[in-house]
């Protein structure tokens, strides 16, 4: 028996859709957080997705960290699952403050890029692919919150692998820090060439990023004093979490 082939059609072009949705916000009731925003399909190239969606802190603490689901589909009605985790709790300011509006997603988001709606035999013969419910505007739902406190809200399990990695970024901004001062640049841009594993330390693999691009935009000596601002703003944080 020959098996059918799905064409990936979309892999040698850039997919186009010409639609733009608001973000409906599915958290609960008791959410700390409300969200709003917007994704769209309009000028999307290969599979990323443009998006913007702003988050408002409702409660009257600053939150250190959030996770949150995006349920968004294509035109056809393809699902599109998407996970959010941010980390506030190494930042140098308090944007994510009591009553404060901030962006967690802006951009674009990277998705799957979209197949063929049909697929193909052998022979040549066409037949409809995937059949998908009708689409549905993005969804967005809270999962998780933690406030300086230590309070949170929602399913702990959701953050617990996140704040779990403070430590280790800690270290790492303090590796940074004494890699300056013992070899200047070369040590900063040494330490920075080190690559972590996506799977095994996410939080500092992001932060990493961040950090490289600030250096490479910026110079050294910038980016030395965003890192100690960093340690600051952490370690008095975490002075907050313990008291």
């Amino acid at each position: 028996m020959k098996t059918l082939t799905v064409l990936l059609l979309a892999m040698l072009a850039p997919v186009s859709f010409s639609q733009t949705q608001s973000v409906r916000d599915l958290s609960p009731s008791d959410c700390p957080i409300s969200v709003k925003g917007t994704v769209s399909f309009s000028g999307a190239q290969g599979g990323r997705v443009p998006a913007s969606i702003v988050a408002h802190n409702r409660s009257s603490k600053e939150v250190l960290a959030l996770v949150a689901t995006v349920d968004m589909t294509r035109p056809n009605g393809e699902p599109i699952p998407y996970v959010l985790e941010h980390e506030y709790f190494f930042r140098e300011d308090h944007v994510t403050g009591a009553g404060a509006d901030f962006e967690i997603a802006s951009g674009h988001f990277d998705v799957p890029v979209v197949v063929s709606e049909y697929v193909r035999t052998p022979d040549g013969k066409k037949f409809p692919g995937l059949k998908y419910p009708p689409p549905h505007p993005p969804e967005v739902k809270l999962v998780f919150v933690q406030f300086e406190d230590g309070s949170s809200w929602g399913d702990e399990k959701a953050g617990q692998a996140m704040i779990a990695e403070r430590p280790t970024v800690m270290a790492y901004l303090k590796k940074l820090l004494s890699a300056s001062d013992e070899s200047g640049d070369v040590g900063v841009t040494s330490v920075l060439k080190w690559e972590p594993s996506e799977k095994t330390s996410p939080s500092l693999r992001a932060i990493r990023h961040v950090l490289q691009q600030t250096k490479d935009q910026a110079g050294t000596q910038f980016l030395v004093d965003l890192v100690r601002q960093k340690i600051i703003a952490a370690e008095a944080r975490q002075a907050k979490l313990m008291s």
